[in-house]
């Protein structure tokens, strides 16, 4: 039995690594175009985890309540953040940022945690308010970025041959970033 509950785990592992494979391709070459679909979907979730959350805390019985409320609140906030389309544009690509920089492999310690916290609200922040002001741009480049990241990161967890060389993948991410940024700039309106 333990033989294939790691059967099944390791099956699980290597899934979820080809889906975050195809979901960083997508993001890097379509993710402007995708953009308000990512919007409401990140939406979407934070509105059922908000709403379940919160719900919780002041409803118990029956169980179903807070889940009701979650779904709710998820459909109320998927359909605000594709009509406040900067507001989701902001938390969308601030979240991207925060994310790629927490992927950094900072030294062991207190005060290193810190900083990459520092970092990624910094990083939050910033990519929200040049996403807000140069909007097609900076999601392009925010979308090129994360997607190449998450695409290599997946290939790392797949133990492909870039998974051995922190070179290699660095070349292999700058090298989706370009392409991805280019065919976004070429397949998308510059009024947008």
């Amino acid at each position: 039995m333990p033989g294939l509950i790691s059967e099944v785990m390791s099956g699980l592992t290597e899934a979820l690594a080809v889906g975050s494979l195809i979901l960083g391709i997508l993001q890097c070459f379509f993710g402007f175009r995708l953009l308000r679909f990512w919007i409401s979907v990140t939406g979407f979730v934070l509105g059922i985890y908000l709403g379940k959350t919160i719900s919780s805390e002041f409803l118990s019985k029956p169980e179903y309540v807070p889940w009701l409320i979650g779904a709710v609140c998820g459909f109320l906030l998927c359909f605000l953040a594709y009509k406040i389309y900067l507001a989701g544009v902001f938390i969308f690509c601030g979240i991207l940022a925060a994310s790629v920089i927490g992927q950094i492999p900072f030294p062991e310690g207190q005060a290193w945690k810190v900083l990459c916290y520092v970092l990624m609200a910094a990083g939050f922040v910033l990519a929200g308010v040049l996403a807000v002001k140069f909007s097609r741009p900076a999601v392009i480049f925010i979308t090129a970025g994360a997607g190449a990241a998450a695409a290599v990161h997946a290939l790392v967890l797949m133990k492909t041959n870039i998974s051995g060389s922190t070179d290699l993948q660095k070349l292999v991410t700058a090298v989706m970033f370009a392409a991805g940024a280019a065919v976004q700039f070429l397949t998308t309106r510059r009024n947008a």
